[in-house]
């Protein structure tokens, strides 16, 4: 189980939740914005859906498999990164809770300018935290981030998510 200090950056990380504007990209940019949404264009229909495959973070040296320890209910959630810059996160149809809403929640999201790094924003905390884009292919995702917790420890977290 992960120290309670390190908890609380990971489960601010765990909506994987950026400032709410739309923002015009350059070519390449927009190359990622389509890999990401699922939409070349705003006329387009499909969206693509991204389900957390892995998971694992890394506090003072010791590695936590997060998506181990993720109850299976929440395994297929999903989240879509919408044109608009908003990010919005589905659960799967096996609920963890009954009755439930079909979205639940949202954030926020938008690329660096070099196309390097992904900026998310959850809300209502509006938490925000930037990862490095490891790979983005139009069926994996593969996000890191390290940074360090309030008593000067370092956290990493790397997470896959596999579109479906």
């Amino acid at each position: 189980m992960l120290p309670a200090g390190a908890a609380l950056l990971v489960l601010t990380g765990a909506l994987l939740g950026t400032a709410a504007c739309t923002k015009e990209y350059s070519a390449p940019l927009l190359d990622q914005q389509a890999l990401l949404t699922g939409r070349a264009t705003p006329a387009d229909t499909a969206l693509t859906r991204w389900r957390i495959t892995a998971r694992t973070t890394t506090y003072n040296g010791q590695a936590y498999d997060l998506y181990a320890e993720t109850e299976a209910c929440r395994r297929n959630n999903y989240r879509q990164f919408l044109i608009d810059t908003l990010l919005v996160w589905h659960p799967s149809q096996q609920a963890c809770v009954t009755p439930q809403a079909d979205t639940v929640a949202q954030g926020y999201w938008r690329l660096t300018d070099d196309g390097t790094a992904l900026i998310l924003r959850n809300d209502p905390d509006l938490v925000r935290r930037q990862y490095t884009i490891q790979e983005l292919t139009a069926t994996q995702l593969v996000l890191f981030n390290s940074e360090k917790t309030v008593n000067g420890s370092a956290l990493t977290e790397t997470v896959t998510l596999t579109a479906r």
